[in-house]
């Protein structure tokens, strides 16, 4: 039996150079084994000594069964979350987490990787995806350890179809949900062949494109010059094609973002106008301009109440190839054809310059 001194030595030692989390499991079995008194109160030493004090486990006063150290197979599940987590498998990543070990040490020593190299529904693995989420939010965000480290790290081991196969399946688990949708991000921007793969899997899963902005993240962020944003509608396309041409339309497209985003709309004729930019997205862009026009015109907005909604520069400083001088310019063209206003139709076509079509929304926009 280890001296007090020698059991605090080795739990120091663990710091210094972490081992596999099976043999940290073994020695807190063994430490709490050789209480004088078994309890609740003494499993209590073992948290207050190793872990921060703070760091609660889900089921505290649940009794340990007793171990036989070096017998694996003896450690069952006292779970703490995940199934097959164990409460010192638990401890063991509260210990590395107090002292900011970095995931890819211990990744390196999870035996059940090393064991099956079987990733995709393997307990230990998920375990560790979950430190990588709390090593992260302990360091400051998601620099830490970033994407690209995570995803190079199991590139060593598997191939892209592989990981985007393996990330799809584990946004089953709500505890790594977020880390997997983010891996998915990462493959579709990464190259195209990792886009293809990653378009190929969320089709075979039957991934909606309502489901795919949320896996993208796209309700939380800049819709503008975002390369996700665009592959997003690229994959609405494929869904449509797989589906009979009829789900998810262009109309759809604009009902949908005009609701998910709440986005202004004169940011709105922006974004639709910024996506002419992009061949295979024009006429998707001109179908998003001519609801954003309708809708306009339905709710009684001139184009002098857009003009003035929130536009900076002032529209006299646009220069004409600003999106936003495209879409005023051809929303004051619509705006006099509804209202037949034809004597100003030729004035607004031969607008070039910002100030001209100032002066030309002042003059459509009088009743």
């Amino acid at each position: 039996m280890t001296s007090k001194k020698s059991r605090k030595q080795n739990a120091l030692g663990l710091l210094i150079s972490p081992p596999p989390c099976s043999d940290l499991c073994l020695l807190l079995a063994e430490l709490r084994r050789e209480a004088q008194t078994p309890g609740p109160h003494q499993y209590r030493f073992l948290e207050t000594s190793l872990v921060p004090c703070e760091l609660e486990l889900e089921h505290p006063t649940s009794s340990l069964r007793s171990y036989k150290t070096g017998d694996e197979g003896t450690i069952k599940e006292e779970r703490v979350g995940i199934p097959g987590w164990t409460m010192l498998d638990g401890i063991a990543y509260k210990l590395f987490l107090k002292w900011e070990v970095n995931p890819a040490d211990i990744f390196q020593r999870l035996r059940s990787v090393r064991a099956s190299g079987k990733l995709d529904d393997n307990k230990g693995f998920i375990q560790w995806l979950q430190y990588v989420n709390k090593y992260r939010a302990k360091r400051g965000g998601e620099s830490w350890f970033a994407d690209y480290k995570l995803v190079e790290l199991l590139r060593k081991s598997k191939s892209d179809a592989e990981l985007v196969t393996l990330f799809q399946s584990l946004r089953r688990y709500p505890a790594v949900k977020n880390l997997a949708d983010e891996m998915q991000a990462y493959m579709i921007l990464s190259s195209k062949s990792s886009r293809k793969i990653v378009n190929r899997e969320w089709l075979k899963s039957g991934e909606s494109p309502a489901q795919v902005f949320n896996i993208l993240r796209l309700n939380k962020q800049t819709l503008s010059n975002n390369p996700l944003f665009i592959q997003w509608l690229r994959y609405t396309k494929l869904y449509r094609s797989k589906s009979g041409g009829e789900a998810f339309s262009d109309v759809d497209i604009f009902n949908f973002l005009s609701v998910e985003t709440m986005i202004r709309s004169n940011r709105f004729g922006t974004l639709a106008e910024s996506l002419k930019g992009f061949p295979d997205l024009k006429p998707l862009a001109k179908t998003l301009l001519a609801q954003l026009y309708q809708r306009w015109l339905k709710d009684g907005f001139s184009p002098l109440y857009i003009a003035n909604y929130g536009m900076e520069p002032a529209v006299s400083k646009l220069k004409n190839t600003d999106p936003r001088f495209a879409y005023l310019k051809a929303y004051t063209e619509y705006y006099v054809r509804h209202h037949e206003k034809n004597d100003l139709l030729d004035i607004v076509k031969k607008v070039t310059t910002g100030k001209e079509l100032e002066t030309a929304i002042a003059v459509a926009s009088k009743p």
